[in-house]
């Protein structure tokens, strides 16, 4: 008796576990149907997949979505009563009615309208852009160019709407155009307000905007001010064709060749001796920094600088001061051309041919004392050196 009892159980057990697998897959087979939810004229294996609540049906021998007996296609997606369909209360068609004619009721326009080509909406005569149509010809009561696109009266191809009427339209800078016939338009640039304008014969850019890339682009006249690189672009009218300002990381500043210098932008000349002028260029090398100066209309050194091999080196006057032999250079004024002293080992002292002799360099005397001469020329300065150190 218990193997009989313990054999029910697993039977049973068995059972439920099937009862529930078919309910999962009927449940996952519906889901999959019902969120495909086919359209007109796709393909289908069962009335399932297509759209019922839009009266669509599969046709076993085409394998499609087709409308229901007595809906007829109202677009891509679904199936409704279009104008002259028998009806029995309510018409899919836009501005339509379920009207009594003879011995059956049809889907017919409310009074004054017209049925438009596909039988999906009635519209009244067009008079105004933007009325809806059912092709060109309903338009031609809205002006002339005008043509019916998207079942909307609109303006033909090259066409711009502009104050009430379709004019040519003229995408390009500095180009003729006639105020009456054309407008200058660009589609790109059309956000909110038209930036071109036809002016004395010629598209131009409307006040507060400037040319740039073929574009008419918001003027930004303030160095430091937020700037957007496509909508806008730095200028200042008294710079003429020699722009100095661009719009860089979203702030208006300097073009690379210009340097700000007393708030303005000024070219920088890189080259010694290069002729300059104070007011709009400056005496600039970016990799010495500000070492240099516009003087009597020449590029020069800094009053605390000299100029060496076309480089402003920093002068060092004191004999056995710290140097460096790429930015600096040993220079003593009494020496003018004739310089004793050089930098090195990163020390300022006397050239070979020269000894430290009573804190300056003397020209060493033929004879054999030239070795001694160099010797003391070479100690003479380090008990200086060790005075600027603990100075330091």
């Amino acid at each position: 008796m218990a193997a009989l009892r313990f054999a029910a159980l697993l039977l049973w057990a068995a059972l439920l576990t099937l009862t529930a697998r078919k309910a999962r897959g009927a449940s996952a087979t519906s889901s999959r149907f019902a969120t495909r939810e086919l359209s007109v004229n796709m393909t289908c294996k069962d009335n399932n997949e297509c759209n019922a609540k839009k009266h669509l049906t599969c046709n076993v021998s085409t394998g499609r979505c087709t409308c229901v007996n007595g809906y007829s296609p109202m677009g891509p997606t679904s199936c409704g009563k279009k104008l002259g369909d028998v009806c029995d209360r309510n018409c899919d068609a836009q501005n339509s009615r379920c009207k009594l004619v003879g011995d059956k009721y049809i889907c017919l326009c409310e009074e004054g309208l017209t049925a438009s080509t596909d039988g999906t909406f009635c519209y009244g005569k067009p008079l105004m852009f933007e009325d809806v149509c059912d092709h060109s010809a309903n338009c031609t009561d809205v002006g002339s160019r005008v043509i019916c696109k998207n079942f909307a009266c609109v303006c033909e191809e090259n066409y711009v709407r502009w104050h009430g009427q379709c004019l040519e339209k003229i995408d390009r800078l500095d180009v003729p155009c006639n105020e009456d016939t054309q407008v200058c338009f660009s589609e790109s640039e059309s956000d909110s307000a038209n930036k071109k304008i036809c002016l004395n014969g010629f598209c131009r850019c409307v006040s507060g905007f400037v040319p740039h890339d073929g574009m008419c682009k918001k003027k930004i006249s303030l160095l430091g001010a937020p700037c957007n690189a496509t909508t806008h672009v730095c200028h200042k009218d008294d710079d003429g064709a020699n722009q100095t300002l661009q719009c860089h990381n979203g702030i208006c500043q300097c073009k690379d060749i210009f340097l700000l210098e007393d708030g303005k932008c000024k070219k920088k000349i890189d080259v010694l001796g290069a002729k300059c002028s104070p007011g709009t260029e400056i005496c600039y090398a970016d990799s010495e920094g500000k070492r240099r100066q516009c003087r009597d209309g020449t590029c020069q050194c800094k009053s605390s600088f000299v100029n060496e091999n076309g480089i402003c080196k920093q002068k060092i006057s004191l004999m056995g001061a710290p140097c460096n032999a790429t930015a600096d250079v040993c220079y003593f004024k009494e020496d003018g051309n004739q310089q004793k002293t050089h930098c090195k080992d990163g020390v300022c002292q006397c050239k070979a041919e020269f000894a430290l002799t009573d804190k300056k360099c003397q020209k060493l005397k033929s004879g054999n004392n030239h070795a001694e001469a160099r010797f003391i020329g070479r100690i003479a300065w380090i008990p200086l050196i060790a005075v600027i150190s603990v100075m330091r």
